[in-house]
């Protein structure tokens, strides 16, 4: 299975080959978009410059339980441009930057990729295991509360000293921002600047993409 560290801060390339936990509150949960999602999230974090780079939009493509793609604009400080293309259980890392990257092969057993909205250093189980795609199906199953802000409808999960908020378009259930809190204290935030499902599916975006010089890596 292949587990992408999609929050803004996280380097693509430190994404880990990982199984399910022991114990989930999502291990029953399969996250598998019918439709291809597109989603671009930028992230809010106190305390960053303006301009950092993890501040930096981030694109994401899903569909299924096994193809994903994540997309991160070029880094002004290592001068790489990240891209992560999955369909199971084939996986290339590319750097766009110098048109060049690696292959490698899921080891399996598991076939399935997990799009987490959080980083493994987040404590709650239950929030570690929201992903990008299904959030608000996450959420409830989760046992998170609702109310409604005016046109927002606000989804709350809380776990031991962290919580969670999900905010949605109440007309069309779009998410629209995520935080994270530990206490009263706002850790992060993601806005979402684009969510939507897409059809026909475009496969070449879950493909190996032509012209780039890319090496195999040994199978771990």
């Amino acid at each position: 299975m292949r587990l992408l560290p999609t929050f803004a801060p996280l380097a693509l390339l430190s994404a880990l080959l990982s199984g399910l936990p022991a114990v989930s509150a999502a291990e029953d949960f399969v996250c598998a978009p019918k439709q291809m999602l597109k989603v671009i999230v930028q992230a809010d974090i106190p305390g960053l410059p303006p301009t950092h780079f993890a501040r930096a939009p981030k694109t994401m493509y899903r569909y299924e339980q096994n193809m994903a793609r994540v997309e991160e604009q070029a880094d002004p400080v290592s001068g790489m441009r990240l891209l992560m293309i999955v369909h199971e259980p084939d996986i290339w890392v590319i750097d766009r930057a110098k048109n060049a990257g690696e292959h490698t092969i899921d080891p399996g057993p598991t076939y399935r990729v997990r799009m987490r909205i959080f980083p493994d250093s987040v404590k709650s189980q239950a929030i570690r295991d929201l992903e990008f795609g299904c959030e608000v199906q996450m959420m409830t199953k989760a046992g998170a509360k609702t109310r409604t802000e005016g046109d927002v409808t606000v989804y709350e999960l809380a776990d031991g000293k962290e919580t969670v908020l999900l905010k949605t378009d109440t007309a069309s259930g779009r998410p629209l921002r995520v935080e994270l809190y530990g206490g009263d204290k706002r850790l992060a935030a993601l806005d979402y600047k684009q969510y939507a499902m897409t059809t026909p599916v475009d496969e070449l975006l879950f493909s190996k993409p032509e012209g780039v010089q890319i090496r195999e890596k040994p199978a771990q």
